[in-house]
């Protein structure tokens, strides 16, 4: 009775009919993720072996690929990519170790307060981030530079920090995915029997020795698993690279791919989706990696003898440990949040900051006037709530037949599911875009309806995970009772399953919303004149050199974020941070 393939009442009457037509209905889910997933990745393949864009005249031809292969430069853009991808995510996943470490395994002054602050980060747009660091170590008028040239021993009239270089690059990249990585690994951490940390220290080891021969030893295999993650993402990143390392000549994979396509004219398509193939290439692999590390891992440390989970005392390292985690939420959250908002109010950045005289309203009544930055905040608005509900709904009927029934194909169903998660966005919404312009769809490019499209497909991979987690601490024993009361499948599911997966379907939402609302690269293509977004509109205003109106759509994506976090997590009672886990 507890599955839908061995028993039809689940999901119809108990007949033969029902058997078969929860079997044609569950069959028809998994075709349809797989179609909506799977598709774009497969048309920007395809892409690759054409000369011309969808709708124009064309031949099939592997000339593009060769072309690519026979340049020396190409050879430069992937040794960059890969010796950049490697050391961003080594940096990321040691201070996610140590503040993992920190946050749950020690004595940490204030360590609730601090998780909440890394909390709230976690939701701090990129753009945000990018921005608030461009104003602070731009060479020439960063604040960080106008301070450190009043030192007697710092000359010059630009420097000494400079944040469009290839350290720029390296240091917000590994800020934004230490957060990323800390929230992923905390639950991890927790779990581990403190017992081992005890005997360490009473056989005289120190805080040091007991992190790196006892703490990290265990926990390699979660260790390995985020740094494989954090080289996925950081390979794909865009917003950086291109913020960042497009002016300083630092190119990469995905910089050179959106050069390619609107850096030129006509745009190098050959060169391009040459670039997305060779991209897919290297984080499928790495995907798989990281499936065959979870799979195999195997580091029992929570037994039934005796299990701690007491804090490490660190003695007078525990403030030490407590100035580490404030000094990354500083650099990392609070001071580029900061930033951006006096940015938002100066009439120019990086020119008498201490005068009042140089500080107004006139940024925030130009954005909140005109049509277009109104039309991109309502348009940021409706697509994120949309895309989200409609997302959770999806992901939860997911979650449901991957967890709950004996469905033969929903190992197929789950690996569909996650397909997103090893493509890139930028080459997701590409193969998204040349789809739609492929098909019938093709009155949807340049539509709103099209950027829910993609938020619900990209999301996938994080709300079916979420989702998962939350089925499989759910009994049977309620939805059994329902049905033995005559409740239909679908009465039971949205009346009994749901509430009962409630946290984590908020926390699933908040995360799509959040994605949906500040999320640059998957839609860069997407959206036309009508569907702009506050992304958009923050690229194009960068774009223009209004570094101060783009700080104002930094600062409502930043609010707005905050406050539906904030919001949700009240109104549920539910803490976020348990569903990330």
């Amino acid at each position: 009775m507890a599955t839908l393939a061995s028993s039809a009442e689940r999901i119809s009457p108990p007949s033969r009919g029902g058997i078969q037509t929860s079997t044609l209905l569950m069959g028809a889910l998994t075709l349809g993720v797989a179609v909506l997933t799977v598709t774009p990745v497969a048309v920007a393949l395809v892409a690759s072996f054409r000369t011309a864009p969808v709708g124009q005249p064309g031949i099939w031809t592997v000339s593009g690929i060769l072309n690519v292969a026979r340049d020396p430069a190409t050879l430069h853009v992937v040794w960059t990519t890969v010796w950049m991808g490697v050391i961003r995510a080594a940096l990321a996943t040691l201070i996610a170790v140590m503040l993992a470490w920190i946050l749950a395994r020690t004595d940490c002054p204030f360590r609730g307060q601090l998780e909440i602050v890394l909390l709230l980060s976690f939701f701090f747009p990129l753009v945000g981030r990018i921005l608030g660091w461009a104003v602070l170590a731009s060479p020439r008028t960063g604040y960080l530079n106008q301070l450190l040239r009043l030192l007697p021993f710092v000359s010059g009239r630009t420097g000494p920090l400079n944040v469009f270089s290839y350290p720029g690059v390296i240091f917000v990249s590994a800020l934004g995915f230490s957060g990323v990585l800390t929230i992923l690994m905390l639950p991890a951490f927790r779990g581990m029997d403190a017992s081992l940390e005890e005997s360490a220290r009473m056989s005289g080891a120190s805080a040091r020795s007991t992190l790196f021969r006892i703490i990290v030893p265990l926990m390699r295999p979660v260790i390995l698993a985020a740094f494989i993650l954090a080289l996925v993402r950081v390979l794909s990143g865009f917003e950086t690279e291109v913020f960042l390392g497009t002016p300083a000549g630092v190119v990469v994979f995905t910089n050179k791919i959106y050069l390619a396509l609107q850096g030129v004219f006509p745009p190098d398509y050959p060169t391009a989706f040459t670039m997305v193939l060779l991209l897919l290439c290297i984080t499928f692999l790495l995907v798989i990696l990281n499936w065959m590390l979870i799979g195999r891992r195997n580091y029992t440390t929570v037994t039934g003898r005796s299990y701690s989970a007491r804090p490490m005392r660190l003695g007078r390292l525990r403030w030490l440990a407590f100035g580490f985690v404030g000094l990354y939420l500083t650099l990392s959250f609070i001071l580029p949040a900061l930033v951006i908002i006096q940015t938002s109010f100066i009439n120019i950045v990086g020119f008498d900051v201490l005068n009042p005289d140089s500080y107004s309203f006139r940024n925030w009544n130009t954005i909140l006037s005109l049509q277009i930055p109104r039309q991109s905040f309502a348009n940021s608005l409706l697509v994120s709530i949309v895309a989200t509900t409609i997302g959770v709904s999806i992901y939860s009927l997911v979650s449901y037949v991957i967890v709950k029934t004996n469905f033969r194909a929903r190992r197929a169903l789950d690996l569909a599911a996650w397909v997103p998660w090893g493509v890139p966005a930028l080459v997701l919404g590409l193969g998204l875009l040349w789809t739609v312009l492929l098909s019938p769809l093709g009155f949807l490019y340049g539509s709103l309806a099209l950027l829910v499209i993609a938020f619900v497909i990209a999301g996938f991979p994080i709300g079916t995970r979420v989702m998962t987690a939350s089925m499989m601490q759910t009994g049977k024993e309620l939805e059994e009772s329902a049905r033995v009361h005559g409740a239909s499948w679908p009465v039971t599911f949205w009346r009994v399953v749901i509430p009962l997966v409630r946290g984590g379907a908020i926390t699933a939402w908040v995360l799509g919303f959040s994605f949906a609302f500040s999320d640059l690269a998957l839609v860069v293509f997407l959206y036309g004149p009508r569907s702009t977004v506050l992304p958009t509109l923050f690229l194009s205003l960068w774009r223009g050199g209004s570094l101060e109106r783009a700080s104002v759509a930094a600062v409502i994506m930043t609010v707005i974020n905050l406050l539906v976090v904030l919001t949700m997590r009240r109104l549920a009672r539910v803490g976020i941070s348990s569903g990330l886990g």
